[in-house]
């Protein structure tokens, strides 16, 4: 362990900002237990930053320090209070009766098919203004509408299929007739709130339309950058669909790991990325931003660009990319934070990493106090702290020691300012390259010392930094996702180093594909080799049988358990060589415990219960004996002669079971094999044994 650990500890960095944030965000947690009015906030967060600035008159730090970190949480609660919520146009009863309803409006988001193996095509409308039995009504409507094909016939290729839908595009005016409907949530503990993710979305009615009753009218609507992002969005899905880059299996997860166009993904090969804690390749997310900015960053200062116009580059770029794949709040947000990350650098050369961290969650949590609350923001700012708060204190007195050892290699006075265990490895690895020169040649056997060292040092560092965010996002995956994400970290390290290559050379291939051809085919054969080695490899961890492993919802105790295993090896990583083992330890052992710890289900001992799970049209019951025994009886479905990729065993009959901490089921029972009571079945008994 001394060999490759520095025993010294680390002088903790001072981050005001990531103490800011996180002071910020207890204020809103604080806020969300205790109700206030925002006056009542708003004074505490005025009277305690008067009492810092007094404080700081007098030369008292500690009460300075404190009463400011009070003023800061205080301004977090207010935030939370007063914060705005998304507010959506609610159309009048008699639209959402059931009777058809005109409407005319504009494409907002254009539809992509869906190979689900159903004829059906969704996208987003703006309506200008509806008309029930001659009656107009001129409201702005959010409208997310999905197109069907008339009848059941079947149609031998995806291109016959396409023809029978209208080409729609951003900005298109149209007429339709539909039978609009309001989104509903399953009435059940665990169910994903939908409703209000449309209501983020500006969308808050849904309807059914034959794709042979839209009417295109003349004239465009909608803005003009609108209208651009998605020509631009429509020429790279067109040159990667039919550009001769991939082949026809390749195109559609390039599609989606580049563009976030998910629509020609069957459900298998997402769950497949799921499985092994992959999943985010497939969607446009904070680790794609990061490795196509990192990559630009690193080409614009290898070629001598200055570390202020490499950020802006980065900057311009990873903007423009935004802007191309959507500009959705997942990616508004990893652009804000590379933004503000690259800035804070610059600002706090020795301290970036953290104190950018802190700068960049403080940025959005003003801009959205609500955004503590989600999924994505937990997941992306864990992550960071992970990575800024542990794992870089770590390389610090490890593998940096080792960098700098073979840095201006050929320099013997560099051996004078190193310690004297590196400066030894210096003189050791010349000797081993003298006699690997008698076999080789000089140069190459340089080349292969000095190569294989740098491979095994980023081989160390991507385990660390793989291994330690893993541990720290087990329990978060485990609450979202019900996975215990145990070979996340074995499938991290196989798949980044691929994935950066696969990411970047999808783009670099793209981008040629608008100049030359055979350039074009050159990089996408490098980054479709890169995605079969990850399939490969993904393959294979999916298969093995700890991949399928569910578990139910975590009990606080197991999240204050996880938490502390973070906190503390976030607070001892940089102590004693002893402490920092510990807390590193602590943290690894935390983890797992958090992922296969189960806690007792939620059940009342000594009675008959019998629950009606909502499952939309369909049946689902629960039946509880006063033993504990549990029988499910049917597990909904979808009815009707359309299918879609929404599966009721697991996204709606599962997540209840889970939020009772439930892990297996004693007896499951079919009544009739009918769509709506049979379709949720088969997941239902692959989740739970």
């Amino acid at each position: 362990m001394s060999m490759i650990f520095n025993s010294r500890p680390c002088r903790p960095p001072r981050a005001p900002l990531a103490l800011a944030a996180l002071a910020f965000s207890g204020g809103i947690c604080l806020a969300g237990f205790i109700s206030r009015s925002p006056l009542r906030w708003g004074v505490a967060a005025a009277l305690t930053a008067m009492f810092a600035i007094v404080a700081i008159l007098r030369a008292d730090r500690r009460v300075a320090n404190g009463c400011a970190i009070l003023a800061v949480a205080f301004t977090g609660a207010f935030a939370f209070v007063e914060a705005p919520t998304p507010r959506v146009a609610i159309p009048p009863q008699e639209l959402v009766s059931g009777a058809p309803v005109e409407v005319v409006g504009h494409v907002t988001n254009d539809g992509s098919f869906l190979n689900g193996g159903t004829l059906r095509e969704r996208f987003d409308l703006q309506a200008e203004s509806l008309e029930l039995a001659g009656h107009r009504i001129e409201q702005p409507l959010g409208i997310r509408a999905t197109l069907f094909v008339s009848g059941n016939e079947e149609h031998p290729d995806q291109a016959n299929i396409r023809s029978h839908f209208p080409n729609l595009a951003y900005g298109d005016r149209v007429r339709v007739t539909a039978r609009l409907r309001l989104p509903r949530n399953f009435g059940n503990p665990g169910a994903f709130d939908y409703e209000g993710y449309l209501h983020g979305l500006g969308i808050s009615a849904l309807a059914s339309v034959k794709a042979e009753s839209v009417e295109a009218l003349p004239g465009k609507s909608g803005s003009r950058l609108g209208f651009w992002r998605s020509r631009i969005r429509r020429s790279i899905l067109d040159h990667i669909a039919h550009g001769g880059i991939w082949k026809r299996e390749d195109a559609p997860l390039f599609a989606a790991m580049i563009l976030g166009e998910d629509s020609l993904l069957l459900r298998n090969v997402k769950e497949e990325f799921q499985q092994t804690g992959m999943y985010h390749l497939l969607v446009v997310s904070g680790m794609n931003v990061a490795l196509l900015a990192f990559a630009v960053f690193w080409v614009a200062r290898r070629l001598r660009a200055p570390e202020w116009l490499a950020a802006l580059v980065t900057i311009g770029l990873s903007l423009f990319y935004a802007y191309v794949a959507g500009m959705g709040v997942p990616i508004q947000r990893a652009v804000l934070m590379l933004s503000l990350f690259l800035v804070a650098r610059l600002l706090y050369r020795e301290r970036a990493a953290l104190n950018a961290t802190g700068f960049a969650a403080l940025a959005v949590l003003v801009a959205s106090p609500r955004a503590l609350f989600e999924p994505g923001f937990q997941l992306t700012f864990l992550a960071l702290l992970a990575i800024s708060g542990i794992s870089l204190p770590v390389l610090q007195r490890s593998s940096s020691r080792f960098r700098a050892a073979i840095r201006h290699f050929d320099s013997t006075g560099y051996d004078l300012v190193l310690p004297p265990r590196m400066a030894q490895l210096r003189l050791d690895l010349r000797m081993v390259i003298a006699r690997l020169g008698k076999l080789f040649g000089g140069l190459p056997a340089k080349w292969l010392v000095l190569g294989t060292s740098n491979i095994a040092i980023a081989a160390f560092e991507l385990a660390v930094v793989s291994s330690v965010t893993q541990a720290t996002l087990v329990l978060p995956m485990r609450a979202y996702f019900h996975r215990a994400a145990i070979i996340g970290m074995p499938a991290n390290v196989l798949v980044l180093p691929l994935s950066g290559v696969m990411l970047n050379a999808g783009v670099a291939a793209i981008a040629l594909s608008y100049i030359s051809g055979t350039l074009a085919r050159v990089a996408g054969f490098i980054a479709g080799a890169s995605l079969h080695w990850t399939l490969a490899g993904l393959g294979r961890l999916s298969g093995l049988h700890v991949s399928q492993w569910r578990v139910p919802d975590p009990g606080f105790a197991l999240w204050m358990v996880a938490a502390f295993g973070v906190l503390l090896a976030f607070l001892s990583v940089r102590r004693a060589r002893a402490l920092a083992a510990t807390g590193l330890t602590l943290l690894f052992v935390s983890a797992g415990f958090a992922a296969i710890y189960r806690s007792a289900p939620h059940l009342v001992p000594n009675e008959l219960e019998i629950t009606a799970i909502d499952v939309g049209q369909g049946d689902s019951l629960l039946v509880i004996s006063p033993e504990g025994r549990t029988m499910l009886v049917d597990a909904g479905g979808s009815i009707g002669p359309v299918r879609s990729e929404f599966d009721y065993g697991e996204d709606v009959v599962s997540p209840y079971l889970w939020s009772r901490g439930l892990e297996r089921l004693d007896v499951v029972v079919l009544t009739h094999a009918h769509g709506d009571h049979i379709g949720g079945l088969a997941r239902v008994v692959q989740n739970f044994h």
